[in-house]
């Protein structure tokens, strides 16, 4: 034991302290520097900072040890268990301080405490020191001060979230407090809170949130974006794709159209030509059908072909007729001041004078084996052509010469090429095909209807999960099963044991009564005996004479000798009957017990038995689902597999990032032209599409043969829908959110949060309303980290600083397992597709592997360098996704295999994938959001926008 000196210090408040003073204390004792300042120390500025970083964590309204809770003023004075902290004016004799600066015991903050805080330095000790002195005064204004809002610094942009959609198509990633939207390699924009923009008079808009974006979500069909600030939720709405449907004239047939910008012209099978551009203007054109329109490309000229045997060209703004000449062609395209009639197989290459007066034939462009079908610029002075044999040829006017030939494989209905010439798409009947004109290579063969993609891909994920459910209710049933038989055994044993036992008694309780009967012969002898020692004691005493005498004296010796063995045969008997009482007395008592067990047996028996039913059904059902699915998932496979672009009409983006394809069915698709990655599907009218034109790179018009007038937009939006609390009033959130989750059905989202060492906040809202509908009261006793929904949508699991995940009924709030093993914050959560298996990040450079049913650990992953900050399963597969913060991305699975596929450049925080888990992105403290594979490669890096 440490020799010390004990000092006994009271004051007139009533308050006394205990101090331990020790050599080796006193060595110990931290320096307390002089503060001198001319105004007073303030609480909430100077000392609550100090005390919130090094001291809250264990002495908190929510969790105070020793009763001692130092959020305030009062609270400070209050004290705990050994009075008040502080003595007012006098620091030397205040609890606090000493116990700060390890000149009393319990020094604190202690070694080795779990919340890893730091001792006081001399300079807060110096400055806690003087606040006492001063009369340890509450700030003016009260601990309630008004949050003073500043702009964040430039340059603080760490990557706390990221979200992907559920096709992969979209990212979402917070930044400082902005939100980023991506698609591949494209930057979509930010969310923008115009109010907010207004507020902070930004020069641009992009403003999401007041303060640091902490946690995102996207709704599974993708249509809602959530993000989470501090105290404010937002949703943000998709907007509509179809930015205007009008219907430019009743359907007939025979329309055709040409359409360049806004401009759309529609000529029709009398021979009226419409122009659509703001006011419709209308002219006959040709004395019968106008079988083709061809636009300029400046757009300041239209030129059309009739059943008249008429070239005409007009000037688009008015109608106004420039010329006229006899043609027989069938298709035509402007090339410059050049128009290429197609007649027949041959192309004829006019030129238009300076006056616009008079088409000058300048050759024909021949070597097509069938008719001309399409036509189209290339460059400043080519053309390509297309014909119903497949041929597709590239031609320079200059020379009027053939420079490349290539085989499309079947009828070529449409032909456009990229702006700059590079890159050509030729479609028809049989399909699309993108070429590369430069060296005349495939690139690619378009066979992607996305939209059938994404149904495939989330029929065969259904698929999957109901396979993985029939698999595990067909092992819990064979698991009952077993139960069942193993009941039925052990009924069969404790029935013979029962039987046993019964015999036992039987023949216990004969043994028993044979015994008293023994007993009471030997008893009733004993008695005898003794009447006879009396008898002939009775004769001794009378006897007379020595013959007599003798002879009485020899019989009562006899008697008595007899009587004693008589005595010893009773107390023989007596034993041998007691041992027989005691011997049924156990037996009863066994067969009792038998009878207990044979009891128990049967009712888990019955249990058992009775559990195998439900347990078929589920089976049954399950089975029923698998096999709905199945069909439904071949359904889709087939519609996926067989489908053909049965192209009509193509055009490509000014930009020439991308290009855009009409089918006969009204479909409407948009294509990479670098690769030909499909880009987006828009569903148009069920009739053919009869013109397609990029009105700029962001929006695309197309027309039908049936003259229905669609403009989409081609880059999705989403607007602020929702705001629920603000950061400086009215909330339902106490602190910041740090979690957000869909529900599988989109309806609900999740929401977790609650300030540090007080409370865990878990929220449920409804989506559609903006409401929040729940709150799972005490879910946890520190700040929740991570949220997710089961795959079913009843349940929610969460998990947080308070090291426990817990899981929760959705209806009824109800707490129904609790997960502990983490041994510091548990910082995300993960639900396994088929709903029995979780995973947990933790702070403890673990993740940790979870069986729903039974609540067990399944094993602990290690060998991370530091905390694991998020975590994503990978489809229905077992393999999962984790950031960590050694700026790893790790795949990982349930069985614990762990492989790093993926490095930041700094500490990672977030990890998203899709459904199917083949791409995820993920971000950290870089600023950099990178898109991968499920391998780590075909990596996209966005990285943070320059400060210049």
């Amino acid at each position: 034991m440490v020799s010390g000196l004990l000092f006994v210090i009271r004051s007139t408040l009533a308050f006394s302290l205990v101090i331990v003073m020790s050599a080796s204390a006193a060595a110990k004792a931290i320096e307390i520097a002089t503060i001198e300042r001319e105004n007073d120390v303030d609480f909430q500025k100077d000392i609550l900072p100090v005390l919130r970083k090094k001291c809250l964590a264990c002495h908190n309204e929510t969790d105070a040890d020793s009763d001692l809770v130092l959020e305030s003023p009062a609270a400070i004075l209050k004290g705990g268990f050994e009075g008040p902290a502080v003595i007012v004016g006098n620091s030397d004799e205040s609890l606090l301080l000493n116990v700060a600066a390890h000149r009393a015991e319990p020094i604190m903050p202690p070694e080795d405490n779990d919340a890893d805080a730091e001792n006081l330095t001399p300079e807060e000790l110096g400055l806690l020191k003087l606040w006492i002195d001063q009369g340890a005064k509450a700030s003016e204004g009260g601990s309630e001060s008004i949050v003073k809002w500043q702009p964040l610094p430039p340059g603080v942009n760490p990557v706390y979230a990221v979200a992907m959609s559920g096709d992969g198509r979209f990212v979402a990633a917070g930044r400082a407090n902005q939100v980023f939207l991506y698609q591949g390699q494209d930057e979509l924009g930010r969310l923008s809170d115009d109010e907010l923009v207004k507020q902070q008079a930004a020069a641009s808009p992009g403003i999401a949130h007041l303060d640091i974006v902490q946690s995102l979500a996207i709704s599974p069909d993708g249509q809602q974006i959530a993000s989470g600030g501090y105290r404010t939720l937002k949703l943000w709405q998709r907007e509509p794709v179809l930015a205007r449907h009008e219907s430019l004239r009743e359907a007939e047939e025979g329309l055709v159209m040409a359409a360049h910008g806004q401009q759309v012209v529609v000529g029709d099978s009398a021979g009226k030509i419409t122009l659509h551009q703001g006011d419709k203007a209308d002219w006959q054109a040709h004395d019968g059908a106008v079988y083709a329109l061809a636009i300029s490309q400046d757009g300041q000229l239209l030129a059309s072909l009739g059943a008249d045997k008429q070239l005409k060209v007009w000037k688009l703004s008015d109608g106004t007729e420039l010329l006229a000449q006899e043609s027989s062609g069938s298709q035509l395209v402007w090339q410059g001041n050049h128009l290429a009639v197609a007649n027949g197989p041959a192309l004829d290459i006019l030129s238009l004078d300076g006056d616009a007066k008079q088409l000058i034939s300048v050759g024909s462009l021949t070597g097509h084996a069938e008719a001309i079908s399409a036509v189209t610029p290339l460059g400043d002075n080519s053309l390509v052509s297309a014909d119903a044999a497949g041929s597709i040829r590239v031609w320079q006017l200059d020379e009027l010469k053939q420079l490349r030939e290539l085989q499309h494989g079947g009828a070529v209905a449409a032909i456009a090429v990229s702006p700059d010439g590079s890159r050509c798409v030729s479609g028809g009947e049989s399909g699309s095909k993108l070429w590369n004109l430069e060296d005349g290579s495939e690139v690619a063969t378009l066979t992607t209807n996305v939209a059938l993609r994404d149904q495939h891909q989330r029929q065969k994920f259904a698929f999957e999960v109901a396979q993985q459910h029939v698999a595990n209710a067909k092992k819990d049933l064979e698991e009952a099963t077993k139960r069942k038989t193993q009941e039925e055994e052990n009924l069969k044993k404790v029935e013979e044991t029962r039987k046993k036992a019964d015999e036992d008694l039987k023949a216990k309780t004969d043994a028993e009564q044979k015994a008293q009967k023994a007993l009471q012969a030997a008893e009733q002898e004993q008695k005898n005996g003794d009447e006879k020692v009396t008898e002939t004691q009775s004769q001794l005493e009378s006897a007379e004479g020595d013959d007599a005498k003798k002879a009485a004296q020899e019989a009562a010796d006899a008697a008595k000798k007899a009587a004693e063995e008589l005595k010893k045969k009773a107390e023989e008997a007596k034993t041998a009957a007691t041992k027989a009482t005691d011997e049924k007395t156990a037996a009863t008592r066994t067969l009792e017990s038998s009878d207990r067990s044979l009891e128990r047996a049967k009712q888990a028996l019955a249990t058992a038995d009775q559990a195998i039913k439900p347990l078929q059904e589920i089976v049954t059902n399950k089975e029923a689902q698998q096999q709905s699915d199945e069909a439904q998932l071949k359904q889709a496979e087939e519609r996926d597999n067989t489908f053909v672009l049965q192209t009509t009409e193509i055009d490509f983006s000014s930009n020439g990032i991308q290009f855009a394809i009409g089918t006969r069915d009204g479909g409407l698709f948009t294509f990479a032209t670098s690769d030909g990655q499909p880009h987006g599907r828009f569903h148009h009218q069920e009739a053919a599409v009869a013109a397609v034109d990029f009105v700029d790179d962001g929006r695309l018009l197309a027309v039908d043969v049936n003259g229905s007038l669609c403009e989409w937009m081609l880059q999705p939006r989403w607007s602020l829908q929702q705001t629920i609390g603000r950061p400086d009033g009215d909330s339902p959130f106490d602190d910041r959110i740090t979690a957000l989750a869909f529900g599988p059905a989109g309806k609900l989202l999740a929401v977790g949060g609650g300030e540090p060492s007080r409370m865990g906040e878990l929220k449920i809202v409804d989506v559609e309303q903006g409401t929040i509908q729940s709150e799972i009261k005490d879910a946890h006793s520190d700040t929740v980290f991570g949220i997710a929904f089961s795959p079913d949508g009843k349940k929610v699991a969460s998990c947080g600083a308070d090291r426990f995940m817990k899981v929760f009924d959705i209806t009824s709030g109800e707490l129904l397992k609790t997960f502990e093993g983490h041994t510091h914050h548990v910082l995300d959560v993960a639900w396994q597709a088929d709903g029995r298996g979780l995973a947990t990040a933790g702070a403890d450079k673990v993740v940790k592997v979870w069986d729903m049913n039974n609540g067990s650990q399944i094993r602990t992953i290690e060998g991370f360098g530091k905390e694991v900050t998020s975590l994503d399963f990978a489809g229905t597969s077992n393999r999962f996704f984790a950031a960590c913060g050694d700026r790893s991305l790790y795949r990982c699975d349930t069985g614990g295999k762990r492989d790093g596929i993926g490095t930041g450049s700094d500490f990672l925080y977030s990890v998203s994938s899709n459904l199917v888990g083949d791409w995820l992105v993920f971000a950290g403290h870089d600023s950099v959001v990178r898109m991968v594979n499920a391998d780590g490669k075909e990596a996209v890096e966005h990285p943070a926008p320059s400060l210049k």
